[in-house]
């Protein structure tokens, strides 16, 4: 049994919703991977920057939008989360490597998504420039 054209046009306009939704998930995830390259970043300079202090007052957040004036103690040791709740103590020089390793990572998943949405766009551009051909035809042919 042959496919009619306005059954093609609507399997196609069918994938293109597909490929849209899938297009929003990679834009969400895009946002997820640029935050988290930012937080990185940003821990990676605070780090840098308690460094080469030899006290710093800091407000640490206790909840609910309270905060706790304290000195930061000397960063010899912190404890940094590997993980599926999981959590590790180490020297700063190897959470600046752990740092350097997720940043890395990250920019690695940034590119990753990148390429995979320009695929996805082209494949977007196709299959609606198939569609258009179609309706196209159609309209020439006129009612049957």
């Amino acid at each position: 049994m042959a496919v009619s054209s306005e059954e093609q046009i609507q399997a196609l306009i069918g994938e293109v919703r597909v490929l849209e939704a899938y297009m929003g998930d990679l834009n969400n995830r895009e946002g997820l991977v640029a935050r988290a390259i930012i937080e990185t970043r940003a821990v990676t300079e605070s780090l840098k920057a308690l460094e080469n202090q030899a006290t710093t007052e800091v407000l640490f957040p206790v909840g609910a939008g309270v905060f706790i004036k304290t000195n930061t103690p000397s960063p010899d040791k912190l404890v940094v989360s590997i993980g599926s709740n999981i959590a590790m103590e180490k020297t700063k020089d190897d959470t600046f490597v752990f740092l350097d390793a997720r940043l890395k990572e990250l920019e690695g998943a940034a590119v990753s998504i990148q390429r995979e949405k320009m695929d996805l766009a082209n494949r977007l551009n196709s299959t609606r420039a198939a569609i258009n051909r179609m309706v196209e035809i159609q309209q020439h042919q006129g009612p049957v």
